[in-house]
């Protein structure tokens, strides 16, 4: 009787169980593969967007902390802080040879340099003054469209790196300037620096 049932089975026409396992291995190989180039290929696609934005703010950060490097802390030269930005005083001599340079140059020895956080645009813009004069001779967008940009101080004298010491304002040149970029929506901080100003923190 059993020898009956395989002669059966051996005449129907049909997929074994092996091979229906072996056709579904190669598919799932098949589809890993697939699945793994689109994978590599939107990382990639990620890495450089990602690249793009993350060094336009490292440029942005790097050219505010040059800035603050030669702020000029005297109280003739005021400093004014909000969240939304700051202006003070900038010693350009290092970038002149000699004191005369200065009227040949056009570059005087003393700036008046603004950063403010313009909403219009979701971008920083860089003002240049000349000392004691009202209109901008240089104005520059050092960021865009990375998202909103705030700005905390720390008061000459406080330590660093703890949140409680940040003010959101400040009248006098600070011992250390804190740049957060926030992601409008992820409702996030994508970028934090803190940048001290040596000439203040002796």
């Amino acid at each position: 009787m059993t020898v009956d049932i395989i002669k059966k089975i051996k005449r129907r026409e049909g997929v074994t169980l092996i091979e229906l396992l072996l056709v579904s291995s190669m598919m799932v190989l098949i589809g890993v593969a697939v699945y793994g180039v689109f994978s590599l290929a939107l990382n990639v696609y990620s890495r450089i967007e990602t690249g793009k934005s993350g060094s336009d703010i490292v440029v942005f950060s790097e050219k505010l902390a040059d800035d603050l490097r030669n702020l000029r802390p005297f109280p003739e030269f005021d400093f004014n802080g909000t969240p939304d930005g700051m202006t003070f005083h900038v010693n350009n001599a290092r970038y002149l040879i000699s004191p005369s340079d200065a009227e040949t140059s056009g570059v005087p020895p003393v700036s008046r340099v603004e950063y403010s956080y313009e909403p219009s645009f979701d971008g920083i813009v860089r003002r240049t003054y000349k000392y004691g004069h009202r209109e901008p001779y240089s104005v520059t967008t050092v960021l865009s469209g990375e998202g909103q940009v705030l700005f905390g101080y720390v008061k000459p004298g406080e330590k660093k790196g703890m949140s409680s010491f940040f003010e959101e304002h400040i009248s006098t040149a600070p011992r250390a300037v804190k740049i957060e970029v926030i992601d409008a929506g992820a409702k996030k901080v994508i970028f934090r620096r803190i940048v001290d100003v040596p000439i203040t923190g002796m």
